[in-house]
């Protein structure tokens, strides 16, 4: 396994099987994108890269649409490129207008101050999910978080 941050390689260590598939490094952090490669036999195979967000947070929402009466609200602290801020936890809050209501809003933290069933709920690494169950067309789903802009999502179709 060969660990890269910024592009530079930083270090390298076996991995596989006689290492329970396991590497590992001490980095510092220092923002930026920190790149792991696997090395098999010499030649480098897969890849998976972490980027630090930067700049601005801003709420970033995304609709999960395959249901036909319940959605997915993905709800984000994030940079403009969509990098999340998972080190930035704060408080959001979900008003929801038109032939809907919210189902749940919790965030996957083990173990939450907040319950499922209230329209204000803590990120847990920058992320918070939002289940709204709608009965019709023209719902509009907004997001609110201190230091942060709202955003709106309008929600067509539906039971």
């Amino acid at each position: 396994m060969e660990l890269a941050l910024k592009r530079k390689v930083i270090g390298s260590a076996a991995g596989g099987q006689a290492n329970r598939c396991t590497a590992l490094f001490d980095v510092p952090f220092e923002p930026g994108t920190l790149t792991a490669t696997a090395v098999r036999n010499g030649v480098r195979a897969e890849t998976f890269s972490l980027t630090t967000a930067t700049g601005q947070s801003r709420l970033a929402v995304t609709v999960e649409d395959t249901a036909p009466q319940n959605l997915f609200a993905r709800i984000a602290i994030a940079d403009t490129a969509g990098t999340v801020f998972t080190g930035t936890d704060r408080d959001v809050e979900i008003e929801i207008t038109g032939p809907a209501e919210l189902a749940a809003l919790g965030s996957g933290n083990p173990a939450p101050r907040q319950t499922y069933g209230t329209a204000r709920h803590a990120t847990f690494d920058g992320r918070a999910l939002a289940i709204v169950r709608r009965n019709g067309s023209g719902t509009v789903v907004r997001v609110t978080a201190e230091g942060c802009e709202p955003a709106e999502v309008t929600l067509d179709g539906g039971a």
